[in-house]
């Protein structure tokens, strides 16, 4: 039996974590789910996972503590260094982009409204294709 990739998502939108979740759902890619309604919350969850996330899906403006911090805490430590990390984020600002490529996130993959093209840039990036950084 396949494994089940294993996705860690953080945003503060629960309407952007449902939309995920449904993109996820029409991959047919067999996965598991653990969300965080911000990076406080998330900071606070990764001790309790057994084994790390196959990857983390990062939204950038929450509250508290904005994904670009979370980032730079999360690549601090060596274990958890080896996680791929998307930003799934509205922003387009070229410095968001620039800071979060300095900082080790693996893709930025700009939020959509068309779950096909999510859900098809989701199998991609799962499937370990060679993507450029910026995924639209």
């Amino acid at each position: 039996m396949e494994r089940k990739i294993k996705i860690f998502m953080i945003d503060d939108d629960p309407d952007d974590r449902e939309f995920f979740q449904i993109a996820l759902d029409m991959t047919g890619i067999r996965y598991t789910l653990k969300t965080a309604e911000s990076a406080v919350e998330a900071l606070n969850i990764f001790p309790e996972f057994l084994e790390l996330p196959d990857y983390i899906f990062l939204d950038l403006n929450m509250p508290l503590i904005s994904g670009i911090q979370f980032l730079q805490i999360f690549r601090e430590s060596a274990d958890l260094n080896k996680v791929p990390i998307i930003i799934f984020s509205t922003s387009s600002y070229h410095k968001d982009i620039e800071d979060t490529k300095a900082l080790g996130a693996s893709h930025f993959l700009s939020k959509t409204s068309d779950i096909d093209r999510l859900s098809e840039v989701v199998v991609s990036i799962l499937k370990g294709n060679d993507l450029p950084f910026i995924l639209t």
